[in-house]
This record gives structure tokens, C-alpha cells and sequence, in this order.
């Protein structure tokens, strides 16, 4: 990660000056790439808010670790003008200035890219007795306001609005009435993959009643295609994966309706023989 690049070289202004240009442009490749980011924790198996908030702690205590440097650097404590020069002291607070204004940057475009998770842990600076601190948590709050952040994000409903956005996307119905976008995902998925897509999009066609308009045109194409009657959905195909997977979802009711009576009254006569 391009953040472990800065190795703590403020608070000298006698330090190399390939190490003092090397923290700025991590800084300002760290403030880059937070930018619009939402944060995702490599591992799926744990609580994902509670990892998220533990990834999001992790980069916004490297910024404000940089921001307390910085300030430990301008008040100039154990490093002299005399030691290393007006001239080299001024180059070096002009130095640490930028790393302070990229600093405040990227915890302002972090905090933008994952509100609901590190506001909790922003505010803490608003509470803070340095009032350096303070006036920090409040250019990192108005940088964000002018980012334009919704803290409706916040809402507890956030997952399951965002959900609906992308299951109204997939579910657009085009001028003739089909589901372009749920069609390009038919034709992007890899077969091993297929059956699992085909199953999650029935889902949702029919929690949106518009199974008959995803399943029509899937099924038309296979007519039109097929030379022989014989062949019709027996081949290795959208529609006949379409039709197992849809069995499998919607026909299992039926089949028990059908099937288990039948079963069940073939056990009591075995049970009744077997007595």
C-alpha cells in the first residue's frame, strides 16, 4: 500500500530530501486514491460492517498520526534555526504545510467515501482538547460537506435501498419490452457460474412479477435457433439451464404435491407387509 511509504520523516528538517519527497508524494497518492473509494475488507466470511469500521480506522489513524507530526514539526521543538539554517528551515515548513493540506484531504475524501462507517470515529476529533485538533476536524467536515456527501447513507436501510437501486437497474425493461441489462449479464457470466445468476435473477423477476417477460424472449430465441423438434431445450443452452434451474425454484411445491402421497403410501403398505 502506497501509505506504508511514509516512514515518519517529519519532525526534520535536516532529513534527506529524496525522504522528504517521497512522504509528500505518498501523501498525495494516498489523498488520490481515497478519493470516491468505498472502502471493502478482503475478507467475506466476517461481520462486514465491523471489518469495513476496522479497515477505515486503520488509514484514518496513519492520517491523523501525519496531521500530529506535522504539527510537532512546525512548532519546531528540538531542531533549531541555527542548526540547519533559515533558509533549509523555511523549505522544510513549506514542506510540511503540503503534507498537512493532503493529510486533511484524504481524511476529508476517506471520511466522503465511507460516511456510515467512519463518521463514529471522525467525530471523536471534534471532542479532542488541542484545538488545532478541533479546527482540523472542522476542515475535514467542510471539505466533505462541499464534497457533497448524503448522510442519508446513514439510514439504517442503507443496505436494502441500495439493493433495490440495483435490482430495479437489472430489471429495466427496454421499448420492446426486455430486460437488456439481465440479458448482458446472461452472456458476460462463465457456464459454471450461470446457474447460480440464472437462480438469483428468477428471483427477482418474480419478486417484481416480471417473470414472463425475462423467460419469453430467452425461450423464443431457443425456437427460432433449433432446426429440429428433437433438439428443442435438450442442448447445452441458456434455455434448457433456464428451465432446470426454474424447476428446481418453482416446481418443488408441485413435485411434493405430486410425488409424496404416492411415496408416503408406498412406505405404510411396506411398513403393513413387513408387520
Amino acid at each position: 500500500c502506497v501509505s506504508y511509504w511514509v516512514k515518519g520523516s517529519l519532525g526534520d528538517p535536516g532529513s534527506n530530501a529524496a525522504g522528504r519527497d517521497l512522504d509528500l508524494c505518498s501523501v498525495r497518492a494516498v489523498t488520490a486514491l481515497l478519493e470516491g473509494l468505498p472502502l471493502q475488507p478482503e475478507d467475506t466470511d466476517s461481520d462486514q460492517a465491523e471489518e469495513k469500521s476496522k479497515l477505515f480506522l486503520k488509514y484514518f489513524t496513519l492520517l491523523v498520526k501525519i496531521l500530529a507530526d506535522c504539527k510537532a514539526s512546525e512548532s519546531g521543538a528540538g531542531h533549531p534555526e541555527k542548526e540547519v539554517g533559515v533558509r533549509q528551515t523555511a523549505m522544510w515548513n513549506r514542506h510540511v504545510t503540503g503534507i498537512r493540506s493532503y493529510a486533511v484531504t484524504a481524511i476529508s475524501n476517506l471520511l466522503s467515501a465511507n460516511i456510515e462507517t467512519g463518521l463514529v470515529h471522525a467525530l471523536g476529533l471534534a471532542y479532542n482538547e488541542d484545538v488545532d485538533t478541533r479546527v482540523t476536524f472542522v476542515q475535514v467536515l467542510t471539505k466533505v460537506l462541499k464534497q457533497g456527501t448524503e448522510f442519508g447513507t446513514l439510514s439504517e436501510s442503507v443496505l436494502t435501498d441500495r439493493y433495490s437501486q440495483l435490482i430495479d437497474i437489472v430489471t429495466t425493461l427496454d421499448e420492446q419490452g426486455q430486460m437488456p441489462i439481465a440479458m448482458s449479464l446472461m452472456d458476460a457470466v462463465q457456464s459454471p457460474e450461470l446457474d447460480d445468476l440464472l437462480r438469483v435473477v428468477l428471483i427477482v423477476c418474480d419478486s417484481k412479477d416480471l417473470l414472463a417477460e425475462f423467460v419469453s424472449p430467452i425461450f423464443s430465441e431457443e425456437v427460432e435457433n433449433t432446426d429440429s423438434a428433437q433438439t428443442l431445450f435438450r442442448g447445452n443452452s441458456l434455455a434448457s439451464k433456464l428451465i432446470a434451474v426454474g424447476f428446481q425454484l418453482f416446481g418443488m411445491d408441485f413435485l411434493l404435491a405430486a410425488v409424496k402421497p404416492e411415496i408416503e403410501r408406498l412406505l405404510e403398505l411396506a411398513a403393513t407387509a413387513a408387520a
